[in-house]
C-alpha cells in the first residue's frame, strides 16, 4: 500500500501500515540527497496550523510521521545500522530507549514533578488530595505516577490516580476522580492529552482546578505549569543530531535530560478559582510564549 499523505485539520501527515513503516524510511533514506523527516506530535500539529517556518518545514518535509509510544514501540530500526535520535521521550530507560549499544539516543522532557507539586502547594495551601489521570499502556506515565507517589506525601498531598485503558474511559475516569480531590495535574500522556477538553469541561462544572505540565495545556484552560521549554529541548536535540552527522558515534552519546523549567500561567484561570501567586515568585503568561522562529 505504501504511504499516504493526507490531511488532519489542515496539516499533511503521512500514513501507513504499521508494519510497512521501516521499509518505507529506510527506502526514503537510501534515495540520493538529503532527506527531511518530521515526528509530529499533537502540540507540533497545532503550531503547524498556523504561519510559521515550522508549518513550512512541515509542508516541505519528505515524510510526516505521527509520533505516539506505539510507532516507538514499532520502530523496529532503532537497532540497524541507522542512528535514530528521538526527543520529548519521558523516560527513555522505561521506554527502552537506553540499553547499551544501541543505535539511539536522543532528548527527555523528563517533567519536573517536585517543583510542578510544590507550585500546587503554594497555590493550593489548604487542598488535600492531588487527582491524576493516565494511560495504563504508557510506560512513560507509569514511572511518572511512581515519582508522584514519593514527592506528594512530601508536601502534604494524598495521591489519587484513576488509569484508562481507552480514550472511551476517559469519561468515566474523570468523573469519578473528580469526585475525590481537590485539583487535578496533568502528565504528558498522550491518551490523557488527546482528550483534555473533555477533562477540562467536567474539571470546571466541579469547580475543580486543573494543572498542566506544559504551555500549551495552560493556553488550553489548565491554571498552571512547571513548564519544559520544548523548544530548547529541540535546540538540544538538533545539536545532538548535528554531533551524529558530524562523525560521532551515536553508541557513546547518552540521552540528555532538560534541566530547565519556569512556572507559566493562565491569569484568567487563576483568578477564576481564586489562586494568587505568592508575592516574589516570577511567573510567565501563557499566552506569551509563542516560540515562533
Amino acid at each position: 500500500m505504501g504511504i499516504q499523505r493526507i490531511n488532519v485539520v489542515g496539516v499533511p501527515v503521512d500514513v501507513c501500515r504499521p508494519e510497512d513503516l521501516e521499509t518505507e524510511i529506510l527506502e526514503l533514506l537510501a534515495k540520493p540527497g538529503t532527506k527531511q523527516i518530521v515526528f509530529l506530535n499533537i502540540w507540533g500539529l497545532l503550531k503547524a496550523r498556523r504561519k510559521n517556518d515550522f508549518a513550512e518545514c512541515v509542508k516541505n518535509a519528505d515524510l510526516i510521521i505521527p509520533i505516539s509510544k506505539s510507532i516507538l514501540n514499532g520502530a523496529k530500526f532503532l537497532k540497524k545500522e541507522i542512528p535514530v535520535i528521538y526527543t520529548a521521550v519521558s523516560d527513555p530507560e522505561a521506554a527502552g530507549l537506553a540499553e547499551d549499544g544501541m543505535n539511539v539516543t536522543g532528548t527527555s522532557d523528563l517533567l519536573p514533578l517536585k517543583e510542578q507539586v510544590a507550585m500546587i502547594r503554594e497555590l493550593m495551601p489548604e487542598a488535600k488530595n492531588l487527582g491524576v489521570l493516565y494511560c495504563t499502556s504508557e510506560a512513560n506515565s507509569i514511572s511518572n505516577i511512581a515519582r508522584l507517589e514519593q514527592i506528594a506525601p512530601e508536601y502534604g498531598f494524598t495521591l489519587v490516580t484513576k488509569g484508562v485503558s481507552a480514550p472511551a474511559d476517559i469519561p468515566m475516569a474523570t468523573d469519578a476522580i473528580l469526585n475525590e480531590v481537590d485539583c487535578l495535574t496533568n502528565l504528558t500522556d498522550n491518551t490523557i492529552v488527546n482528550s483534555l477538553a473533555v477533562v477540562m469541561d467536567k474539571a470546571n462544572a466541579k469547580g475543580i482546578p486543573v494543572f498542566g505540565s506544559e504551555v500549551e495545556q495552560v493556553k488550553l484552560g489548565c491554571a498552571a505549569a512547571a513548564n519544559i521549554d520544548y523548544y530548547k529541548l529541540g535546540i538540544m536535540t538538533g545539536k545532538m543530531a548535528a554531533d551524529v552527522l558530524n562523525g560521532t558515534d551515536i553508541t557513546t552519546i547518552p540521552f540528555e535530560v532538560i534541566e530547565d523549567n519556569e512556572l507559566v500561567v493562565n491569569s484568567e484561570v487563576l483568578e477564576k478559582y481564586g489562586l494568587v501567586i505568592p508575592a516574589g515568585v516570577e511567573v510567565t503568561e501563557a499566552a506569551d510564549i509563542t516560540n515562533e522562529a
